[in-house]
C-alpha cells in the first residue's frame, strides 16, 4: 500500500467499519481515491472508491463488501491466468527466466494476499 493509499484506507475503513490493512498490504490492491458524493436532486449520498484504476460506487458497508468480493474474485482469476501464462512461457528459450520467476513469485503472493482479503470479506458478509 503506498502512502496515499494509507489515507484512503483509513477513510474507507471508517465508512465500512472493517479493518483489513494486514491483508491489503503487498496484495497488489491499490486504493487510489475515495469520494463522498451527494445527489443534489434526490439528496442521496454515496461514495466512490478507486481501486487499481477501477471505480465502484456504494452507499454503505454492505454494498461495498458485495462489490469488493466481486472485484477480488475477478482479480484473482486474472492473476491465476497470468501465473499460468508465465509458467508456460518458461518452455520458451528466449525468455528471461529470472524475470519470469520473479514475476510469478510476486503474482503467487498477490493471489495469496487477495484470497485472504476475499475470505475476510466473505466472512464479514456472512455475519450480517
Amino acid at each position: 500500500m503506498n502512502d496515499d493509499g494509507i489515507e484512503v484506507y483509513r477513510a474507507l475503513s471508517k465508512i465500512i467499519k472493517v479493518r483489513f490493512s494486514k491483508e491489503l498490504k503487498n496484495s497488489g490492491i491499490q486504493l487510489l481515491g475515495l469520494y463522498h458524493i451527494n445527489n443534489l436532486v434526490t439528496n442521496k449520498t454515496f461514495y466512490l472508491v478507486e481501486v487499481n484504476r477501477v471505480n465502484f460506487r456504494f452507499a454503505d458497508e454492505k454494498a461495498f463488501t458485495v462489490i469488493f468480493i466481486q472485484f477480488l474474485s475477478k482479480s484473482i482469476i486474472k492473476l491465476q491466468k497470468r501465473y499460468k501464462e508465465l509458467l508456460e512461457s518458461q518452455d520458451n528459450e528466449f525468455v528471461d527466466e529470472v524475470r519470469v520467476e520473479s514475476e510469478y513469485k510476486k503474482i503467487d503472493f498477490y493471489i495469496f494476499k487477495q484470497k485472504q482479503l476475499l475470505n475476510k470479506s466473505i466472512n464479514y458478509r456472512n455475519n450480517w
